[in-house]
């Protein structure tokens, strides 16, 4: 009997190659996309479940509460000493680690490198994560905590070749020498965790003085918990305030609270500040289930709209198989066998079209994901598993609709083709899930767009950045010399000196008191060399900017001890109202703010227009620009990274002669420069790329679509030969007749918008809450995607219409 069926289906899609091929390649297609799409999903779902009792892991972070009106910031990391206060009161702790961001310098003879992804980490940091020792173990690598450094497998081959690295020693900061005491292997992509270069936490912390050390001032480490199979989390949250009380005074109590994170949960679901990485998002992943789910459904609904419609064709089939004794059974496993057998089909099409695009979607998005249907035997059960719940997804409703057939009627009476609503439908379904992707793609990529032409207040363009120069400027200072060198190039407009670079999170604060007041108010600070606002071309709105000719506007040390040290302040809009002042009030009233040794007293000289220093989904936070000189504490700049503004005219060149100028001045220490335009795009980078996925599997649905529309046109336009042909004698022209065939089609698709549009308003409106500025939803959008699905339906139906229309009319009327 299954030689018989099958014999029975391989003529049945021989004979309808129409049919067949619009049913596999629409499956094939639809099924690479799914494969694809869950192969990224799988991963994005994965982070940190490879470490050992990975349920087990959580990060406990910090919350700040100012209480002055301004908006809570909720960091990833925690103080230097909470650590050890969780060991020592809470007993469902096991253990605890913590890490710290570092970049450094190292260097082994002529090989210098800036290491952006340095890492102090306590000893017990490989307790909690099982990294892969290749060289070392954890108990031995910092014995010597002032003195060992533990690399990656990429880092060791960075510096060291082939050599074997264990033993041998590199310069920190080009002063203290390390001994290299373990090699892991790189650190797994599908974790929150980033490290290249570990050092001891231990030697980190012998050099703090101890009110940093113990105090809860510097709020820097990244605290993970392991705690006792069994913890009722919800219970150890709660003791967290208590625990607090024990250590802190009640106002800093007050101001802050504690969040535990399951450490599985941080790459989907955190949106904290100072992330170790950019963390991903669940509503992305949602959406490219949803995506993957919306193509897989067309692909389907062709499937059973091609094989309703198909049902004229095979009704006699049916009867004459019946009467002669074919049970219902026999003819449902039929017609589930072509399906699953085109599914199958369709499959192994698909896992060759994703083996041929996979190395170009892997270097699209960045994943290292792996796929190898030959020997994964959990995916060859994935796989078997797709083919039987697609094949009876799509072939069910048509293998029962068929099935149920009475032969005395079909015989007697001939046909009349059903199911006509249910194949509507299916249309209407499918076109709005196409043009439901279509709004998708399009409001993503307008607000990308938004967002790379966005006036943030300042000019980004022509700024070239020297990364993290700290180090390389002092001490002794040799800012000055750099200046001048980098000056005497007249293709070198201005060149300053800023803490935090436009582009990066800036989470440094200044709890200010204006004149009069007793409310302190927290502004975001920073720290900047005389040039700021003129090399990023920010204008002030009253006063003026700092200058070198007012001794003054910068903070100077006390003139007497325990007196206050002087300065002036530059507020931006944001931070004058936050003060409860308008631009022209602001001008000469005095501000007071904490410091360490004394607090800052000054006078706002300045007041500037908001200027957005992060990425649009930030809003423009209230901020107080000072101008710390070297020399007030100690000979190191108080600014990170050095801004030189440069001319249109030969950029090559001009980037050359800063390289040698930063030769010329310090030889020792390698440059690390950037763009800062390309910085900024680098921000929408995930957006942009989110953008062009959606491009492609949209264009994908969208083509799904239309071969389903295509095949229903084609089938329609053979069953209406006759009417066709009666039309034409009857003086009927081409043009009549296509709109005649096209008008339903059309219909059905107009009818997709009413089930396209709130449901993709809905999804990004959602979306678009991440950003703070932001496009606007316009009826044009929804409109102009309902139009596009409208015209590639008249184009794919028309198309076969006009064929249609253009035969003659003796050739359908003949056999009459």
């Amino acid at each position: 009997m299954f030689y018989h069926l099958l014999k029975i289906t391989l003529r049945s899609l021989l004979g309808n190659k129409l049919y067949t091929f619009i049913n596999i390649f629409g499956l094939a297609v639809a099924l690479a996309s799914v494969i694809l799409l869950s192969l990224y999903v799988k991963v994005e779902l994965s982070y940190d479940r490879q470490w050992l009792d990975a349920s087990n892991l959580y990060r406990v972070s910090l919350n700040m509460h100012p209480g002055d009106g301004s908006p809570d910031t909720h960091l990833a990391t925690a103080p230097i000493p909470l650590a050890g206060w969780m060991k020592q009161d809470l007993p469902q702790i096991i253990e605890v680690a913590r890490m710290r961001e570092s970049r450094v310098l190292l260097r082994r003879d002529d090989t210098a490198f800036y290491e952006d992804n340095g890492r102090d980490v306590d000893a017990s940091f490989f307790k909690l994560f099982n990294v892969t020792w290749l060289q070392g173990d954890a108990a031995h690598a910092f014995e010597a905590p002032l003195r060992s450094v533990v690399l990656t497998r990429s880092k060791a081959l960075r510096y060291f070749g082939n050599e074997d690295p264990m033993g041998q020693t590199l310069m920190l900061e080009n002063r203290v020498p390390l001994k290299v005491t373990g090699v892991i292997a790189d650190l797994p992509q599908d974790t929150h965790l980033t490290g290249d270069v570990f050092l001891s936490m231990e030697g980190y912390e012998r050099f703090l003085p101890e009110n940093i050390r113990t105090g809860w001032f510097a709020k820097i480490m990244y605290t993970f918990v392991k705690v006792k199979p069994g913890t009722d989390m919800t219970a150890l949250a709660a003791q967290l305030p208590a625990l607090l009380s024990r250590h802190l005074d009640p106002e800093t109590v007050k101001q802050n609270s504690l969040t535990v994170m399951p450490l599985t949960d941080i790459h989907l679901h955190s949106q904290l500040d100072r992330e170790l990485r950019a963390p991903g998002s669940f509503a992305t992943v949602l959406a490219l289930i949803t995506v993957a789910v919306g193509i897989l459904l067309i692909a389907c609904f062709n499937f059973m709209n091609l094989a309703t419609a198909r049902s004229t064709l095979r009704g006699k089939e049916v009867a004459v198989r019946k009467t002669i004794g074919a049970e219902r059974w026999q003819l449902v496993l039929q017609f589930l066998g072509e399906s699953i057998g085109m599914t199958l089909v369709a499959t192994l099409l698909a896992v060759a079209i994703v083996e041929v695009v996979l190395p170009a979607f892997v270097g699209f998005t960045g994943k290292q994901i792996a796929f190898d249907p030959l020997h994964d035997h959990d995916l060859q059960g994935q796989l078997l598993a797709l083919v039987l719940i697609v094949g009876l997804m799509a072939g069910s409703y048509p293998a029962f609709y068929l099935s149920a057939f009475q032969p005395s009627l079909v015989l007697r009476n001939g046909f009349t083709l059903g199911g006509v609503l249910l194949r509507n439908l299916l249309v209407i379904l499918q076109f709005a899930i196409s043009i439901a992707l279509v709004i998708v793609t399009a409001v993503v990529l307008l607000q990308v767009r938004y967002a790379q032409s966005y006036d943030a207040g300042f000019n980004k363009e022509l700024v070239v950045v020297i990364d993290n120069a700290t180090a390389a400027l002092g001490p002794p200072s040799r800012w000055p010399a750099l200046k001048a060198e980098l000056l005497r190039n007249p293709d070198v407009l201005g060149v300053t000196g800023v803490d935090k670079t436009p582009g990066s999170v800036n989470l440094n604060s200044l709890e200010v008191t204006p004149e009069g007041g007793t409310q302190s108010h927290t502004l975001v600070s920073q720290f900047v060399d005389y040039g700021f606002f003129e090399v990023f071309d920010i204008k002030p709105l009253v006063g003026r900017l700092f200058t070198p000719e007012f001794p003054a506007d910068s903070l100077q040390a006390p003139a007497t001890p325990g007196g206050k040290p002087g300065g002036n302040f530059i507020l931006n809009a944001a931070a004058a109202r936050e003060l409860g002042w308008t631009p022209e009030s602001a001008m000469g009233k005095r501000l007071t703010a904490p410091w360490d040794p004394a607090p800052l007293d000054g006078y706002v000289i300045g007041v500037v227009a908001d200027s957005n220093f992060e990425s649009i989904r930030s809003r423009v936070k209230p901020m107080v620009f000072m101008v710390i000189p070297s020399g007030l504490y100690e000979e190191t700049p108080a600014f990170g990274s050095a801004v030189i503004r440069v001319s249109a005219n030969g950029v090559n060149n001009t980037l050359a002669a800063i390289d040698q100028a930063w030769k010329t001045v310090m030889p020792e220490y390698p440059l690390s420069r950037s763009v800062l335009s390309d910085n900024f795009a680098a921000l929408y980078q995930d957006d942009t790329r989110l953008g062009q996925i959606f491009i492609a599997f949209s264009a994908l649905a969208i083509v799904i679509a239309c071969l389903g529309l295509y095949g229903l046109a084609t089938f329609n336009a053979q069953r209406r030969t006759k009417e066709i042909g009666i039309r034409k004698v009857m003086g009927g022209s081409v043009w009549s007749i296509v709109l005649l065939l096209t008008n339903d089609f059309s219909k059905l698709v107009l009818l997709s918008n009413v089930i396209a549009w709130p449901i993709a308003y809905y999804a990004m409106n959602r979306w678009l809450e991440n950003f703070a500025y932001r496009i606007d939803l316009t009826p044009l959008i929804f409109i102009g995607s309902g139009l596009i699905a409208l015209c590639i339906a008249w184009v794919t139906v028309g198309g076969t219409a006009a064929k249609a229309a253009s035969q003659k009319p003796v050739l359908a009327l003949r056999y009459e």
